[in-house]
């Protein structure tokens, strides 16, 4: 065997250990997430804006589960189908300051190399709201979790006297077309319609003396959607 012939089954033997290695290091795809779960959320202020209605997902971060990020996806059926609105990859920084012995301030960073365990879904649909998450690195994409649901109601509107009127205020559904007003002199109803809006505020011009309680539906092409929670507000006459 001739020096060029050694040099090649060298050349060779080293390629083959490279491509073994490179085998041994390439990411599973990462387990299915568990522990999902969705609640509705109250006032939110983020990056400028005022959300008053959102959902939040969150689910649980498994050690050794080879995540990069998640993928979630929403249905208003349990069956589906699903379709994805978002996504959220690691790692996490977190900045802070410290004090220095010069007086001054440095900036601290820290590096969480998990990706985040929570969503926020911003414009969740009217009723039903069924989330699936799953997990995905660079090998690929894992199975979708179980899914959480999440029944989206209206939130409560807010009521007061105003001179000779009460003025009903309720936070604006990104999907609706209007606003049908009800009022009771019962919490428990029955309610009457009293007006329909398409603005997030109404003045009721003729309220009754004593309490009033008041519900919003919100209206969309599909129809009339689930009332919000009652507000009261007494009215005594000026």
């Amino acid at each position: 065997m001739n020096f060029d012939t050694i040099k090649y089954i060298n050349y060779t033997f080293l390629i083959a250990s490279a491509a073994l290695i490179s085998v041994s290091c390439e990411k599973n795809v990462p387990f299915t997430p568990r522990g999902v779960e969705a609640n509705q959320m109250g006032r939110l202020v983020y990056g400028g804006y005022v959300y008053s209605h959102l959902i939040a997902i969150t689910w649980i971060y498994a050690e050794g589960s080879g995540a990069d990020g998640y993928n979630i996806y929403r249905s208003s059926s349990a069956s589906g189908p699903y379709t994805k609105i978002g996504d959220v990859k690691g790692p996490i920084h977190t900045y802070g300051r410290a004090g220095s012995s010069s007086g001054g301030w440095v900036v601290t960073v820290h590096t969480d190399p998990k990706p985040p365990t929570i969503f926020l879904d911003l414009n969740p649909l009217p009723g039903a709201n069924y989330y699936r998450v799953s997990a995905f690195n660079r090998t690929g994409e894992s199975n979708k979790s179980a899914y959480a649901l999440c029944e989206f109601s209206m939130p409560e509107p807010e009521a007061e006297q105003s001179g000779s009127t009460i003025v009903i205020t309720w936070a604006e559904m990104s999907w609706a077309k209007s606003y049908i007003v009800y009022r009771s002199s019962s919490a428990l109803g029955p309610y009457s319609s009293i007006g329909e809006t398409v603005e997030t505020s109404f003045t009721d011009a003729n309220p009754l003396v004593g309490i009033n309680f008041y519900r919003i539906a919100p209206v969309d092409d599909d129809g009339e959607g689930e009332h919000s929670g009652f507000v009261s507000c007494e009215f005594m006459p000026i």
